[in-house]
């Protein structure tokens, strides 16, 4: 079944991707997708760019590796310039450097700290003094689809920056989202990364259920002007086994999401149950990490975000399991 919108010729639809072919599975995929669904009173425009991976679609298995402490103590505690102190403490084991030149500045008297837990495979980092001089300040959102050619530069310079960071730790991680504030200082941003799966980030699908199995793979970094201040729930994930993953075709997809919208399965109606309040607009096949019963695993997902502006940026609406069609996810957030 054709549905109004496509942008480009795609190939026949099939019920899973055609493996005797050349032909990549983002080459069966358009660019972007258009239509409207209605059910009862409710109404959903999708309006939306589809995103899929140039690389192949694979499905297998992770494992936790332990972020290495030595790395830890030189990249981000800079231990060749400074003294480490060891605390144990009911929380896990603390590694702080004392800030002895800016004590005023620095209310704790620490200039760097990092908490180590669960059996040291996380970690969270704070610099401290500018954690102090990044307080209270009036940040403004930039919302994605609004940046301009200095918003982009900035949020490229915060892009490199993590990278740069999760490489230097020996981290497998891609960047996920990136958040863009603008103050009197100048900029501020909030940078997600998570597992990368070839050179695909994962979906923090656990951010947005109330249940589920979904690992929380992702670390968060937040960053002023110049230099990052805080780093959070730092984990490690590498891929241990992984296969070609037999998917739906996109067709198949769509018309799974419209019925799961018709019967009202998934509903874009507002709190009061009144009207339609949000579009789709984007779509993109992207990883979820899941804990089973045969381990850590990975699998494909096609999500359906929203872009909720006060909410800073996209957001997941639905999400579908690539391979089987059935509903990941169905989160109501920002309605």
């Amino acid at each position: 079944m054709l549905f109004a919108g496509f942008q480009r010729v795609r190939a026949k639809s099939t019920e899973v991707s055609d493996e005797s072919t050349e032909t990549s599975f983002k080459d069966t995929v358009p660019e972007s997708f258009q239509a409207e669904w209605t059910a009862e009173n409710d109404h959903l425009i999708l309006d939306a760019q589809v995103v899929v991976p140039e690389e192949e679609i694979t499905v297998g298995m992770v494992e936790e590796v332990p972020v290495d402490e030595n790395l830890i103590r030189k990249v981000l505690l800079k231990e060749d310039e400074n003294e480490i102190i060891e605390i144990e403490s009911e929380s896990g084991r603390q590694l702080i450097v004392e800030d002895k030149l800016h004590e005023i500045d620095s209310p704790l008297g620490l200039k760097y700290s990092c908490l180590m837990t669960d059996s040291q495979h996380r970690f969270d980092f704070t610099d401290h003094i500018e954690d102090n001089k990044t307080n209270n300040r009036n940040d403004v959102f930039i919302n994605p689809v609004d940046l301009t050619e200095k918003d982009q530069q900035a949020r490229e310079k915060y892009e490199t920056q993590m990278l740069q960071i999760l490489e230097q730790l020996g981290i497998n991680k891609g960047i996920q989202k990136i958040d863009l504030f603008k103050n009197d200082a100048g900029y501020n941003s909030t940078v997600t990364a998570s597992t990368l799966i070839g050179n695909t980030a994962s979906y923090p699908l656990y951010l947005y259920a109330m249940e589920g199995s979904y690992i929380e793979d992702g670390c968060s970094a937040q960053f002023n002007n110049e230099s990052m201040w805080v780093m959070y729930n730092v984990k490690n994930y590498q891929v241990s086994d992984s296969e070609k993953a037999e998917l739906l075709s996109f067709d198949t997809i769509i018309n799974m999401a419209k019925q799961l919208f018709e019967h009202q399965i998934i509903s874009n109606l507002d709190a009061d149950q009144i009207s339609s309040k949000y579009s789709v607009n984007r779509i993109q096949l992207t990883y979820v990490l899941k804990n089973s019963d045969n381990g850590s695993i990975y699998r494909p997902i096609w999500v359906f975000e929203k872009n909720i502006s006060e909410l800073n940026g996209y957001v997941p609406f639905f999400a579908i399991d690539a391979q089987t069609g059935e509903l990941e996810l169905y989160s109501n957030f920002g309605l």
